[in-house]
């Protein structure tokens, strides 16, 4: 498959008068070693009155087209940045993690209540097993 040619807005404006001076698109397509229906179409393009008629690729004839596909571009922009932002956060789409100080309170004694009494529990323990190792000691000697 060949290169694809590109014709710059010179040549295409050139290609067109002699086509208009000769009267004969097919024969000065054939000269100019191009096909007659990208000829017929840059003549199309030249007589549609625009201010831009070969507007190439990134030069859109219409500024209000262009204004709209940059604002497409920023926005789809936008879009993939805040599914990233989704993807990574913890929380599912539309909840909002708050905790009231009163909650907080409240979870935190009745965790406290479930070990409540176990330093007592603790301490006895400890002076039980002194007295007992203090009884043992005793017996032995």
């Amino acid at each position: 498959m060949s290169e694809r040619k590109s014709y710059t807005q010179e040549f295409k404006r050139d290609a067109v008068r002699l086509a208009e001076e000769r009267q004969n698109i097919c024969g000065v397509a054939r000269d100019l070693g191009i096909d007659h229906s990208m000829l017929r179409r840059w003549k199309r393009q030249l007589g549609s009155g625009t201010a831009t008629p070969f507007p190439g690729k990134g030069n859109p004839s219409d500024p209000d087209l262009a204004k709209a596909l940059r604002e497409v571009a920023r926005l789809k922009e936008e879009n993939e940045i805040l599914k990233k932002l989704w993807v990574s956060s913890p929380t599912t789409l539309g909840e909002i993690p708050v905790h009231s100080p009163i909650e907080r309170a409240v979870r935190t004694s009745n965790a406290l209540s479930r070990y409540a009494g176990v330093g007592q529990r603790l301490l006895r323990l400890a002076q039980s097993s002194t007295k007992f190792a203090g009884h043992s000691k005793r017996s032995a000697s």
